[in-house]
């Protein structure tokens, strides 16, 4: 969360390492307010993925991903492009797909995994 209020803050710097252009410039930090806010929903995402998968559960993990960040994605573009032809309808798709991912991660901890770890259950050799 620290790094994207960070990354908020000196958003035009951050940007202006990669471009002196000041049109691109102003739309990378026009897409960063819309990614910044949220880089932490993808991060715990990534985690509980990350935990799913060491349990070797790694076919569920897959599942989540693939639905939240490559299904809805493309549902959401598909729709929102009927719709409008906003860029900010646009960059929503990804905190909202973070979202998803990370709300379905914790549904299959919480109604999946419930009591199936436990230290001393798991065995390393």
């Amino acid at each position: 969360m620290l790094t994207g209020i960070m990354l908020l803050i000196f958003a035009p710097q951050v940007i202006g390492v990669f471009t002196t252009n000041q049109k691109v410039v102003e739309y990378g930090v026009y897409i960063m307010r819309y990614f910044c806010p949220f880089y932490w929903m993808l991060g715990i995402l990534h985690v509980l993925g990350g935990t799913i998968r060491g349990t070797g559960k790694t076919m569920q993990a897959m599942v989540v991903f693939l639905v939240s960040l490559c299904g809805f994605r493309v549902i959401w573009i598909a729709g929102t492009m009927a719709w409008t032809r906003s860029l900010g309808h646009v960059m929503m798709c990804y905190p909202t797909s973070w979202l998803l991912g990370m709300l379905l991660m914790l549904l299959y901890v919480r109604k999946k995994m419930d009591g199936s770890v436990r230290p001393g259950k798991i065995r390393l050799f």
